[in-house]
């Protein structure tokens, strides 16, 4: 056996070095407790003081931080620990600060547990049994006998050591500590320390325990929680785990105290019983009785609102278990008298109804190509979600949008996809502005296809996703930040968690819209007038001639088409259009600011200069390319990038005209050393008579990370 200390003890008995006692529990501490042999080595430890110094002693502790009238009593749970419950009850018999109660509460044991028991009752120990063959109702049991302020749940199996008691009740040095616990110290078939976290994190409590069942409580957190009041089956969920929980989610606090809890490992103990059983995280945190907090933002489109409102009658999680939060930023009486005629009527108990106004009050149908409501809708979804944060207790917040439609049991669904490092499991549906998914890997591609099953992704819009709430409470969401959009920002700080996110694909969504027609395909191209190339074709049939050995290329930013009929003549490759148009000359209609691909050409002609955000629309590009890209840029060049002036389509849309510092462009390539880059200068039938072609070329096939 491996030992901590310089310890020469071979057994309990008389130690000769620092001339004292040493039974079991006392002999174990000399060997893998630091802090215990140091006491010993200074004459300060268990055992070493007579009984005049120990009173000083403890007289000085007690002045310092000891409340003297904090009692604790020691419930000892016991099913056919009979070979141990000896050892367990004379280490609480020689605690530095007694138990004013110590009880064994014997489950079902077959043993001669009872007649151990019998044997201390001289010492006050107490016996009660019981049938329940379950450790949670055996632990309610013991606290129902005791009436101490303080509890402490014991394993028959386990020991304190001498000053447990003492060091654990020094810690409830306010009303607001429940639960005060340890360090482990392992022993038996196998050794080890464990060493927990010095403060407590109660986000890092609900992914994973590391409070032991032998720590300290307070008796009023414990009857305000109700936790005895819930059940679950101990062979596969973590009772410990699930009493610690569910005590201090009411804004109780737990604190870590110095003295150490031995915990003894062999086959018989119940742990190794669920090692054995291996229940899935679900079951082994009991998510079957968690509430959820269901978040619903509603922009106040009335005629997606019926098919929502059945969707919340039918879906399959307990409605009693589910905490509605509606955030109605309509801003219309009619739509939110709707709203709440239904929420009265309902069958959910616990119904949150806020009104807010975050933006114009149809900013959801309004035209994103505009910078200025492209930076509205942002500001509007950041003030959402940071009021959304601000108002949810659950660990588990469901948020689905309104014009997402889920499969009925997709809240189960998405429990069931989580695990101990998990912050978020979604659902996937597409988006309207471009064929693929609301999903995106490392480097914002998103999915184009659906996988298979459970899915590690690098983030996902928030459709229909369930969310950590100690995450999200510790969460701010920005319009600013880089990058700008909410849900990308806040995937990307996830990164510095160490937290996944993931997808199941087995739940596809379907994405409503209000007409037939998506926001984005109210934009017109800046094509207008007669169907024919925007100024001169030159430089489609040279940019024809380059992309000619790619046999699969993306023109992003179509028009009407014209690459793709005059590459025709130069190759029999696979032409794809992509524009913010719904029209018949777009294979597929996307968003340039955050649509990326793994194309192996790409033809991006006359697209920076009319948006806003041409600097991410180029990443996306060259973040895109797998072999060849060609930018075409038809406005003159400046000192500094700037817009022109904006150019007013007969719809009353805008889109700028910018001229840019050529240098900006360079310093964006200069991020891809893997990229050589060539350039041409045209004279052309343009507005400017003037074109400048960028020619990129990947050196090898590797995608790098946008920066």
């Amino acid at each position: 056996m491996k030992r901590n200390t310089a310890c020469s003890c071979e057994s309990e008995g008389w130690c000769s070095r620092h001339n004292v006692e040493k039974n079991k529990s006392c002999f174990r501490l000399c060997q893998f407790s630091e802090t215990h042999f140091e006491q010993w080595e200074r004459g300060t430890g268990p055992g070493q003081l007579t009984s005049e110094q120990r009173a000083e002693l403890l007289s000085q502790r007690n002045k310092l931080k000891f409340n003297p009238s904090l009692k604790v009593a020691v419930a000892i749970i016991a099913h056919n620990y009979g070979a141990f419950l000896e050892e367990c009850i004379e280490s609480v018999l020689n605690q530095t600060v007694p138990a004013t109660e110590i009880i064994v509460v014997d489950d079902a044991s077959t043993d001669n547990t009872a007649d151990i028991a019998a044997s201390f009752a001289a010492e006050g120990v107490k016996y009660l049994r019981v049938d329940f063959r379950n450790v949670h109702k055996t632990r309610q049991a013991g606290f129902e006998a005791t009436s101490a302020p303080i509890v402490c749940f014991l394993d028959a199996d386990d020991i304190l050591s001498p000053d447990y008691l003492e060091q654990g009740l020094a810690e409830f040095t306010n009303d607001r500590i429940a639960v005060v616990y340890s360090d482990c110290q392992l022993f038996g078939e196998r050794t080890e320390y464990r060493t927990y976290p010095a403060v407590y994190d109660a986000g890092k409590l609900e992914l994973d325990n590391y409070i032991h069942a032998g720590s300290l409580v307070r008796r009023d957190a414990i009857v305000l929680s109700r936790v005895f009041e819930k059940s679950f089956d101990p062979v596969y969920t973590q009772g410990d785990w699930f009493l610690w929980r569910h005590t201090l989610r009411d804004g109780w606090l737990a604190a870590k105290q110095q003295a150490v809890y031995h915990y003894r490992q062999h086959t018989a103990n119940f742990t190794h019983l669920m090692l054995e059983k291996r229940s899935k995280y679900f079951q082994y945190a009991a998510l079957d009785q968690e509430h959820v907090t269901l978040c619903i933002p509603l922009s106040g489109r009335k005629t997606l609102w019926p098919a929502l409102a059945a969707f919340l009658e039918r879906q399959s999680w307990p409605h009693d278990q589910t905490r509605l939060l509606l955030i109605d930023t309509s801003q219309s009486a009619e739509f939110s008298s709707l709203v709440k005629n239904w929420a009265a009527q309902s069958d959910y108990p616990a119904v949150n109804y806020i009104q807010t106004a975050v933006g114009s009050p149809r900013l959801a149908d309004d035209n994103r190509r505009e910078e200025e409501i492209q930076q509205s809708v942002r500001q509007a979804m950041a003030r959402i979600y940071n009021r959304l944060a601000r108002e949810v207790t659950t660990e588990y917040v469901w948020i689905l949008e309104d014009d997402i439609l889920p499969p009925d049991d997709v809240c189960q669904q998405l429990l069931l996809g989580f695990d101990g490092k998990t912050a978020s499991v979604a659902a996937p549906y597409r988006s309207r502005y471009h064929g693929g998914y609301c999903a995106w890997q490392e480097g914002y591609h998103s999915f184009q296809e659906p996988g298979e099953g459970l899915q590690t992704i690098a983030g996902n819009g928030f459709g229909c996703t369930i969310i950590r709430g100690s995450l999200l409470r510790q969460s701010v969401f920005t319009s600013q930040a880089d990058p700008r959009d909410f849900d990308l920002a806040f995937y990307q700080r996830l990164k510095q968690t160490g937290l996944e996110a993931r997808i199941d694909w087995r739940c596809e969504c379907e994405h409503r819209e209000t007409n037939a027609e998506t926001n984005q395909g109210k934009w017109d191209t800046l094509i207008t007038g007669e169907q024919r190339p925007f100024g001169d074709e030159v430089t489609y049939h040279r940019a024809a001639q380059f992309l000619a050995d790619c046999e699969q290329i993306e023109d992003w930013g179509c028009g009407f088409g014209w690459f793709s009929k005059i590459f025709s003549g130069h190759s029999d490759a696979d032409v794809q259009n992509l524009d913010g148009t719904k029209t018949e000359y777009a294979d597929r209609v996307v968003d340039l600011c955050s649509y990326r691909s793994q194309s192996e050409g790409i033809l991006l002609r006359h697209v920076l200069e009319h948006n806003h955000h041409w600097r991410q629309v180029l990443e996306n590009a060259l973040s895109s390319f797998q072999h060849k890209l060609v930018i075409v840029i038809y406005t003159p060049f400046a000192e500094e990038t700037h817009n022109r002036g904006d150019h007013q389509f007969e719809d009353g849309t805008t889109v700028p005209v910018i001229s840019f510092r050529l240098e900006d462009l360079q310093n964006c390539f200069a991020k891809y050393p893997e990229i050589s880059v060539s350039e041409e200068h045209l004279e052309t039938m343009t507005e400017y008579r003037d074109e400048r072609i960028f020619y990129l070329e990947k050196i090898n096939s590797a995608v790098p990370a946008a920066n």
